[in-house]
């Protein structure tokens, strides 16, 4: 049996990132900024906030698509109002979750809209 090697601990969530878990494409950026997968992911979001297609409500992130997609679409095309803290309001039929925003990063990646019905 191999003995697990602990490469380093992600500088975000504190997990142990395994050596046998560095076969993405970006290992060398991963390891140089200490992130494992799941953090590096969100960070890029932190780096991105000001998106203006990108929705956070609940804790939850989302990602509006673009409405002229021919292909697949986001929540089956279901329809879905959205109104942002500065009040803004749009409506989109391409809307892609991206899961539930990690604790720790709740802070830098706060809550920006509210979903209306």
């Amino acid at each position: 049996m191999s003995k697990e090697i602990i490469k380093y601990k992600c500088k975000e969530c504190g997990k142990k990132v395994l050596e046998k878990d560095l076969h993405y494409m970006d290992n060398d950026r991963l390891i140089k900024e200490k992130l494992c997968f799941t953090c590096d992911f969100w960070m890029k979001k932190v780096k991105t906030i000001k998106d203006p297609n990108w929705v956070r409500v609940n804790n939850e992130s989302y990602y509006i698509g673009d409405e002229t997609e021919k292909g697949f679409r986001g929540f089956d095309s279901r329809k879905f109002i959205i109104k942002f803290n500065n009040g803004k309001i749009i409506e989109t039929t391409n809307l892609w979750h991206q899961g539930e925003i990690p604790q720790h990063f709740r802070k830098r990646l706060f809550n920006n809209a509210e979903f209306i019905k």
